[in-house]
């Protein structure tokens, strides 16, 4: 008797010891925080990463009702180290498992980092601010081949699903200097999940939008993702109250003034990475912005591709990410130089220009500071502005593109216009009239009679044109 119930009891223990196994290999598979979890409603995105490296940013947010209203429901603030708290898409767990196993600490998995970015709500109003500090979107320019993370969701359901990609080719969308390209993803990619691509940041490093994408026919490729400069939008569909005029970033012991001077420094920023420091010999600590490009009538301006500003009037520059490196087209246009005579204004840099530090005698020719007064039009909710030279600056757009940009909610309401996605986008035409100035806009709206109001726009948001048709509200 004793030995059929010993024989069970082996049998058994056999039984149980795989699917014990198996529940512990589960529990390594980490599952999502619980401030996920206690989301009920929304739309949770990650920006596409960099695998390879220390180098790699991730971000979420979260969105009430259908993604493409974009209204701001929550808060999403969250920080971690690698995949301690994130449940993988099922076809990275096998590469997850044995990552862990690895010896070779510098592997991915143990590399990936969350920042944190904030989105501020308000029961009073239907669209909540941006946090000021807004996130590097990457460390580094993508390149073709490189292997990224996208993360998507399902309309309205949890969890998020972190997909492998690959970036394809570049893609340059009309009326944008940006660069952008296509993603190659490796898996199926279901047709009703939702994709939205990185946060927007402006040049004064703050969030300012969405850029949403669609998949194409084959859904395999998904194009705009991410750019290899920080991300340049014009008030997108999710902000409120925020005006490229009127907030700065503020830099500890530079002389800036609190409004735009009229001059500007005739070139484009990035940041002092890992890479940059590597290649000129330079030590982890140091901290500067690199000149990535200089605009054709900055030429004379003193500075050269691939200079490395660490001081400006003496003051040591403390920047080496996209978010820091991405204000200093702002902090230059507020810059209150000592030697301010003449049209063209003169700022004392300090560069490393081939290895060697050198001061250079920098030229801030004059710029068209501001675009007149805008039109506040509040039979639709939204702020028109005209497409000035700075702002052009400020959002990458071509010196070719005319219209009127949507810039900002007007008002404390929720508009039709908002919802259907005016704002953040360029408008060209209006009931078929070619609208190159406010002067026009204002025309059409106020004086021409109509009760509906046909809107051929470009939308920055995916590059395209289309039309929106809005009937105001009384």
């Amino acid at each position: 008797m004793r030995k059929p119930i010993l024989l069970a009891l082996l049998l058994c223990l056999a039984l149980a010891a795989p699917a014990a196994a198996e529940r512990k290999k589960k529990q390594e598979i980490p599952e999502l925080p619980d401030l996920f979890k206690s989301i009920r409603k929304g739309v949770v995105c990650l920006t596409a990463a960099d695998q390879n490296g220390d180098d790699l940013y991730a971000t979420g947010i979260v969105v009430k009702g259908e993604a493409e209203k974009a209204v701001v429901a929550v808060s999403l603030t969250y920080v971690t180290k690698g995949y301690s708290k994130f449940k993988l898409h099922s076809d990275l767990k096998k590469n997850y498992l044995s990552a862990k196993k690895g010896k070779d600490k510098n592997d991915f998995a143990h590399n990936i980092r969350f920042l944190e970015f904030a989105i501020k709500g308000s029961r009073k109003r239907s669209f909540g601010s941006f946090a000021d500090r807004a996130l590097p979107i990457a460390s580094q320019p993508p390149v073709p081949g490189q292997k990224v993370f996208i993360a998507c969701a399902m309309p309205n359901a949890q969890p998020a699903m972190i997909l492998p990609a690959e970036i394809g080719n570049e893609v340059r969308p009309e009326g944008r200097d940006a660069v952008y390209f296509t993603l190659d993803f490796d898996v199926p990619i279901p047709k009703r999940f939702a994709f939205l691509g990185a946060p927007v940041v402006n040049r004064m490093g703050e969030i300012v939008g969405i850029y949403n994408v669609d998949m194409n026919p084959a859904y395999s490729k998904l194009a705009g993702a991410i750019t290899d400069t920080p991300l340049v939008h014009p008030a997108a569909a999710l902000q409120s109250g925020l005006n490229a005029d009127d907030k700065f970033p503020k830099r500890k012991g530079l002389p800036l003034s609190n409004r735009l001077t009229g001059h500007w420094l005739p070139v484009r920023f990035g940041p002092l990475t890992p890479a940059w420091r590597e290649a000129m010999n330079l030590p982890s600590s140091r901290k500067g912005v690199v000149v990535t490009y200089v605009y054709p009538d900055g030429s004379d301006c003193g500075l050269r591709v691939g200079d490395i500003i660490v001081r400006i009037e003496g003051v040591p520059v403390k920047a080496d990410n996209w978010n820091e490196a991405g204000q200093f087209t702002i902090i230059f246009m507020r810059l209150s130089p000592s030697d301010k005579s003449g049209d063209t204004w003169r700022t004392s840099l300090k560069v490393i220009r081939d290895g060697e530090e050198t001061d250079v005698d920098a030229a801030m020719p004059s710029i068209e500071s501001t675009s007149g007064a805008p039109y506040n039009c509040m039979k639709l909710g939204i702020q028109f502005v005209e497409l000035g030279r700075v702002r052009r600056i400020m959002n990458d757009f071509s010196e070719a593109l005319s219209g009127v940009l949507a810039n900002r909610v007007a008002g404390r309401r929720l508009t039709l216009a908002v919802v259907r996605g005016l704002m953040g986008t360029v408008v060209k035409e209006v009931n078929g009239r070619k609208i190159n100035s406010l002067d026009d806009l204002k025309d059409v709206i106020e004086n021409s009679g109509a009760f509906t109001f046909r809107f051929l726009v470009l939308d920055t948001r995916d590059f395209q044109y289309k039309y929106i048709t809005i009937t105001p509200e009384q």
